[in-house]
């Protein structure tokens, strides 16, 4: 009798655990890090959730349309994306954009930096 008893307790506790769930938290704003950050550096006031929302979605179509743009250029090749190919791409991106020529320099300036900082963080490991 006792056996049953502790086997119905037993039960119970296990139906409480199954309905028990951890609330899922979903990261709305995947780049509002990089503009706060982006924002301290320039000495611009911070950007407010609106304009964080707008930051996100915009960063998020132009990484998705370059995307889209090297995987159409490396498809009928048989080459693998390098940095090389990744420069290229960016580039024909940006003239088919329509973006100027300043703006095309500056961010290959900074991705050349980038890099080079990324090499140097390796080389220390």
């Amino acid at each position: 009798m006792v056996k049953v008893k502790n086997l119905a307790k037993k039960e119970e506790k296990e139906e409480v655990k199954k309905t028990v769930h951890k609330k899922s938290r979903s990261n709305k704003f995947k780049y509002r890090t990089h503009v706060k950050r982006l924002c301290k550096d320039l000495n611009i006031p911070r950007v407010n959730k609106d304009g964080s929302q707008f930051m996100d979605e915009s960063v998020q179509s132009f990484i998705d349309g370059l995307l889209k743009h090297m995987s159409v250029m490396l498809a009928d090749t048989n080459k693998t994306l390098t940095q090389k190919t990744a420069r290229l791409a960016f580039a024909s991106y940006m003239e088919n954009l329509g973006a100027p020529e300043e703006l095309l320099k500056a961010a290959l300036a900074k991705s050349d930096k980038a890099m080079q900082s990324l090499e140097k963080s390796l080389i220390k490991k």
